[in-house]
């Protein structure tokens, strides 16, 4: 979303800015729609990005259609990444590294990364043009 403003200091000069906002909002919903289906829905009391249990993950494995999304899941959070939401960058990086063999918690830790998006959705970094 391509935003103009301007600062109380100089209100001659117009500032524009691009946010990511509704791309994240976007991708949120979409996640709740599909978490939906199977009856469940992202947690509302996240105040970080990764859930302090993820550390040592001894789930199963995902099988190979939940593994796919899974990795659907990862593109769209380092888009999310490229756009502005640099918050996630650590995070979203540690889950990439098991793209290969996904397990049940690192899906679960990716749902984790969607809520705090959905809960801190008015922090997102604005870029300058």
């Amino acid at each position: 979303m391509v935003k103009q403003w301007r600062f109380p200091d100089d209100a001659q000069k117009v500032r524009w800015g691009l946010s990511s906002e509704q791309y994240v909002n976007k991708a949120v919903r979409n996640i709740e729609c599909k978490l939906a289906k199977i009856d469940q829905w992202l947690t509302s009391r996240t105040s970080t990005p990764m859930s302090s249990e993820y550390w040592l993950d001894l789930s199963a494995l995902l099988n190979d259609d939940h593994a796919h999304y899974y990795q659907n899941l990862i593109g769209i959070l380092c888009w999310m990444i490229e756009l502005g939401c640099v918050d996630i960058h650590v995070d979203v990086a540690m889950l990439a590294r098991f793209l290969v063999q996904p397990h049940e918690g690192h899906l679960q830790q990716a749902f984790h990364i969607s809520a705090y998006l959905k809960a801190h959705n008015k922090s997102m970094w604005y870029s300058m043009i």
